[in-house]
């Protein structure tokens, strides 16, 4: 979290005036995850570096919280929380997982498309390296088209910023599809939010943005009443997540008592209840 709040803050030296920013940092120090009693390293520990670090933030507004209970155990569930609690105070939603890695001038790139767009309900998100398989090249830079589609697990994510300076100047773009993850500073515009939502049955991690995706593209193909919903790229505005090269293991864990989940029985159960979730959503809403 240290590590993406000093990038933040570096790029939003590159920042006009006009767009205001405001950060929402939620640390969970539940015993949900961590049995604290019997670990090594005290809670106290996390909770005076977690008030530190809100001085790399003066920027922007700041909105840092503690999650001591267990309403906010995961990314999706803070998306849905926010996605409440600045129902009438944002004009747009910023994802962003702190494993990414993003170029110095994506705020002031992200700063010129909110003011050029004029839609209602739309995403925007940055370009990526080579992901996965070919549907994810629609938002892939041109410049990785030809690399494997492994190519997160040795991209050198630090070369970002030198990626960027051998880029051509960035422009925003709408393309015929929806294409995204989560986190990977993904902007989704107020009316977008609070049309799809964060569903409770996602629970506090994954599939939230398959779920916008899927909410997006039909109901672009089954409204007649709204206008259809936009995603635009910010071209040659590269991002990554951290690559298997470059993965350390986290030094607090082995101090650490940590509660194990499980993701894969979460996501099978979120799965069954998707489709029908999915049409429930859209009668209500289209």
């Amino acid at each position: 979290m240290e590590r993406i709040l000093t990038d933040l803050k570096q790029s939003a030296c590159f920042l006009g005036d006009g767009v205001k920013f405001t950060l929402s940092v939620t640390m969970d120090v539940s015993d949900a995850r961590v049995d604290w009693k019997s670990s090594r390293i005290p809670k106290e520990l996390f909770l005076n570096k977690f008030e530190n670090i809100k001085k790399l933030c003066n920027w922007c507004n700041v909105d840092f919280e503690l999650n001591e209970a267990d309403n906010c155990l995961g990314c999706v569930a803070k998306r849905r929380n926010d996605s409440i609690k600045y129902k009438n105070k944002c004009d747009l939603f910023m994802w962003l997982d702190p494993d990414m890695y993003f170029p110095m001038h994506i705020l002031q790139v992200l700063s010129v498309a909110v003011n050029q767009i004029k839609n209602s309900c739309y995403v925007i998100t940055p370009e990526l390296i080579r992901y996965w398989d070919t549907s994810w090249d629609v938002i892939t830079n041109k410049m990785f088209l030809n690399e494997p589609h492994n190519h997160r697990d040795y991209f050198d994510m630090y070369s970002i910023n030198k990626v960027a300076q051998d880029l051509d100047a960035p422009y925003i773009e709408e393309i015929s599809t929806m294409k995204f993850g989560g986190g990977w500073f993904t902007c989704v515009s107020h009316d977008l939010m609070q049309l799809a939502t964060v569903p409770e049955f996602l629970g506090p991690y994954g599939l939230e943005d398959t779920w916008l995706m899927e909410y997006s593209m039909n109901h672009n193909r089954f409204s007649r009443k709204r206008a259809p919903i936009v995603q635009y790229v910010m071209r040659n505005v590269v991002v990554t997540e951290i690559g298997k090269t470059y993965i350390v293991d986290n030094h607090y864990k082995k101090f650490l008592n940590l509660k194990t989940v499980d993701m894969e029985a979460h996501k099978s159960n979120i799965s069954k209840l998707f489709g029908q979730k999915l049409r429930e959503h859209l009668e209500k809403t289209i």
